[in-house]
């Protein structure tokens, strides 16, 4: 047996109508539940899985990563844009150190990931084999790193323990608050059969748990006595699909609906009871209201009303407000405001059993909605409205937002990086109703949506992919540009290029002066990356060429990079809210 590789197309070919070895029916379970792609990486350690690829690539796409953070990316935009769960492989070392982050950036924003690592063969363990990761001196355990960062971390050490440690591994990952889950399976389990000569239907998981009917009476009851009530939808209700339910919601209260910053895209933007979403990037009119002293309850549906929703913990946030939390997850309930009432399951599910109790006089619904209208009309949802519309040199990162979402059409898959980008992105593009909004927002890496904006499209193929990112997020993934090249994956990045790490520039320029450390780069030019890359680069330095690329990726879609030269001076919307002035 070659410990380099652990498998061998003879293997695959010998072995073709007997059982199952780990590998085989690692990839036969994933294909059994409709994922049709892999992010990995090879090498040393994960060569079975190699051949079991190789054998199946009529049914698992392979996509070569450049990196092994961002296999994990692309295969979590995978997950979030509607895969059954993304898949990434990688060996282990350095390689397994490599995937963490990304593995965690799915788990803190509750999108299933499989995580699956090689490693040095078993039998080798403890004789200081090269890459080993087995627990031992010096040799970290791989089930044990993952542990912190995962809803479930395992490691096998013979074939016959692949069957339950998948499935355990996968039932973490879909089952509940969906999260990530890591499986280690090292060289030569990879090549023994696991006893199996085919893998079992996938498990169909209740994704829809339904609060007790007398949770549901208590909560219309509470929703028809409110006076001021204020419903903010979060990432569950996006998860859930219940946008539907939660307008349905508010049309009967007459209440307004903000958004968290995740969940932007859990209803229209433009439904005329849709305020924006609050924190980051916020919207006047949503920061109006949830911090209005007349807002008597607050309606949190899937949402962890972290710092991210609750403008840092600011004290006016529903300061007079009894807050009715729904949420899939218990343990989010009362983590950040006790509740008055805790409806626990899931959103869509729990919404239809309140709506089917609810009962509000339609004259009191209507005042309120007239109320939602005068807020918007006086208020707004735009800072600096007349800076969506300015043509100057160097452009102005809220024109460019705004004629960006003027060129795209109603389905638009978009993403946010972190950075100053997220604030200009989620405050001056207002999303329609077939619009989706991805951020990695639970760990807030750079760069990580660079390469999910692949995964998204994979997962998409029919509609336009478009990613907004800052010229330091690009830097830092800006290598998978040549996946989405070699496997012709036509999506739009959007550099907004100020040669700086923008956010932290900004809070050097309010905090220090404009003595500036360790925040400006040279002369970046994404553009030239790009085309260097095997994607098309543009440099974009008035709105009519902006348009013009838009207009041209839209009617012949291919991989494109846009590199905008915007204008670095510029404070963000909200951010000022961020920092408590």
């Amino acid at each position: 047996m070659d410990l380099l590789w652990c498998g061998t197309h003879s293997t695959v070919e010998r072995r073709r109508e007997q059982h199952l070895n780990a590998a085989e029916y690692i990839l036969e379970t994933i294909a059994a539940h409709g994922v049709r792609h892999v992010f990995a990486i090879p090498g040393k350690g994960n060569g079975g899985f190699y051949d079991a690829l190789a054998a199946r690539r009529d049914r698992l796409r392979h996509v070569l990563a450049k990196h092994e953070q961002g296999a994990a990316y692309m295969a979590d935009g995978y997950a979030r844009a509607g895969a059954p769960f993304g898949v990434c492989l990688g060996i282990s070392a350095g390689a397994a150190i490599n995937l963490m982050g990304g593995a965690y950036s799915a788990h803190a924003d509750s999108v299933p990931l499989l995580v699956l690592t090689g490693n040095a063969p078993a039998a080798s363990f403890g004789r200081n084999a090269m890459m080993e990761f087995s627990g031992r001196p010096r040799r970290p355990d791989p089930a044990r790193l993952f542990e912190p960062l995962t809803k479930r971390s395992l490691m096998v050490r013979a074939a016959k323990e692949v069957p339950d440690a998948l499935a355990e591994c996968l039932a973490a990952a879909l089952g509940g608050r969906r999260g990530a889950a890591h499986l280690c399976v090292p060289a030569d389990v990879q090549v023994e059969e696991v006893g199996l000569s085919r893998v079992p239907p996938p498990v169909a998981w209740d994704e829809r748990p339904a609060p007790p009917p007398a949770v549901l009476d208590e909560a219309a009851a509470v929703l028809a006595a409110a006076r001021h009530p204020v419903i903010v939808a979060g990432t569950g209700v996006v998860r859930s699909g219940a946008g539907a339910e939660v307008v349905a919601l508010a049309e009967a209260l007459g209440a307004p609906i903000v958004t968290t910053l995740k969940g932007k895209s859990a209803v229209p933007n433009d439904h005329p009871l849709c305020l924006g979403h609050v924190a980051l990037g916020r919207s006047p009119a949503a920061e109006r209201a949830v911090k209005a002293p007349e807002m008597d309850v607050l309606v949190a549906i899937g949402t962890t009303l972290s710092e991210w929703t609750n403008f840092a913990w600011d004290p006016a946030f529903a300061r007079n407000a009894q807050v009715v939390q729904l949420d899939i997850d218990p343990a989010e309930i009362t983590r950040v405001y006790p509740v008055r009432l805790a409806v626990i399951g899931d959103a869509r599910t729990a919404l239809a059993g309140v709506l089917a109790r609810l009962r509000v006089e339609p004259a009191l619904a209507a005042r309120r909605r007239d109320a939602v209208g005068t807020l918007l009309t006086t208020v707004g949802k735009f800072d600096l409205p007349e800076t969506r519309f300015a043509d100057t040199v160097p452009l102005r990162p809220q024109a460019v937002i705004s004629r960006l979402a003027a060129g795209l059409p109603d389905g638009t898959q978009l993403l946010a990086d972190a950075g100053n980008n997220t604030f200009y992105t989620s405050h001056y593009y207002p999303l329609r109703r077939h619009d989706a909004f991805y951020l990695g927002g639970g760990c807030a890496a750079m760069g990580w949506s660079v390469a999910a904006s692949i995964g998204v499209k994979l997962a998409r193929p029919d509609r336009p992919v478009v990613d907004v990112a800052g010229d330091g997020g690009f830097m830092m993934n800006g290598m998978e540009l040549e996946t989405a090249a070699a496997h012709d994956v036509p999506v739009l990045w959007v550099i907004l290029t100020d040669r700086a790490l923008g956010m932290v520039k900004t809070f050097q320029t309010l905090f220090r002066g404009k003595d500036f450390i360790g925040c400006e780069f040279g002369d970046v030019e994404p553009a030239r990356v790009a085309e260097g890359l095997g994607v098309r680069g543009l440099t974009i330095e008035r709105l009519a060429e902006l348009e013009r690329a838009v207009a041209d990726f839209l009617a012949g879609p291919r991989p494109t990079l846009l590199d905008v030269r915007i204008d670095g001076g510029e404070v963000p919307p909200g951010i000022m809210d961020r920092l408590g002035k």
